[in-house]
């Protein structure tokens, strides 16, 4: 079988996040590391999901992808483009091309029926 090798439409390598310390006594703190060397591609047309446990960084990462809150090491490309490049304008131009939607597990899965089913049923 031939594989055709393409390039994911989203490729993150090597993204980290770390939030800024709080601290009271030393201002240098270093922070937390919230998200530590991810590395993955999504291919054009692909719904992705991400899960994880609470905490995990899931957000975090989420808000990295989109530059809302720029990831500290790591570049993020989106169709060959490199994000962290992009003018203001240009940012909120392709802020229009992705969407994250954000689950309330509890409110959007129904306990009676599996997953399978529950994922092609529409509201």
């Amino acid at each position: 079988m031939d594989r055709v090798l393409t390039s994911p439409f989203v490729e993150l390598r090597e993204v980290s996040k770390r939030h800024r310390g709080q601290g009271l006594i030393s201002r240098r703190d270093e922070g937390n590391l919230a998200v530590d060397r991810v590395s993955f591609g999504i291919k054009k047309n692909t719904v992705f999901g991400l899960v994880g446990e609470s905490g995990c960084g899931k957000t975090t990462l989420a808000r990295a992808l989109l530059y809302l809150d720029p990831p500290t090491a790591g570049e993020i490309f989106l169709d060959g483009t490199l994000i962290g490049g992009l003018t203001p304008r240009e940012l909120r131009l392709f802020r229009r091309r992705m969407q994250i939607v954000f689950q309330d597990p509890n409110s959007a899965l129904n306990p009676k029926m599996n997953i399978r089913n529950s994922s092609r049923t529409t509201s």
